[in-house]
């Protein structure tokens, strides 16, 4: 997660408070990275950092290579995010993209409303319903579609 422009002591509601599931090929990953070693040239010589400066069990996954310190969401954003997206061929990719397509895929696969409220961390469920699930109806109209 990239650091939020109102900081990490303040959340946007209480729904954001919570822990997240996540799978243990996740954390598999997020664990080599506690050993890599990152080179950058500077001059005519070359620079040493850590992946990972801190690697508590709070620790931040995205955290700067200099200094540990959180990143910001557009630099995760363009160093992480959009190049990934581009080798796949996906072209517009942004934060709200990403959170729109999680809660489609969810509608899309008949996720209970509630769980998925809970997963996007809203605090009512018609927001997940009626503000970031799109429906995609092949040969209609969006108006057809409901959306």
């Amino acid at each position: 997660m990239a650091c939020p422009a109102r900081g990490w002591d303040e959340p946007k509601s209480n729904a954001s408070r919570a822990t997240i599931a996540v799978d243990d090929h996740v954390i598999e990953r997020i664990q080599k990275l506690k050993q890599i070693e990152i080179v950058v040239r500077a001059g005519r010589a070359f620079r040493r950092y850590k992946a990972v400066k801190s690697a508590g069990s709070d620790a931040l996954v995205f955290q700067s290579v200099k200094n540990g310190a959180p990143m910001r969401d557009h630099i995760v954003l363009c160093r992480h995010t959009k190049p990934a997206a581009r080798k796949l061929g996906i072209e517009c990719v942004n934060w709200l993209v990403l959170r729109r397509s999680c809660a489609t895929w969810m509608d899309q696969a008949q996720v209970n409303v509630k769980d998925a409220q809970g997963l996007m961390r809203h605090s009512r469920a018609s927001t997940t319903q009626d503000v970031y699930t799109s429906r995609w109806c092949p040969n209609r109209s969006a108006r057809q579609c409901g959306n």
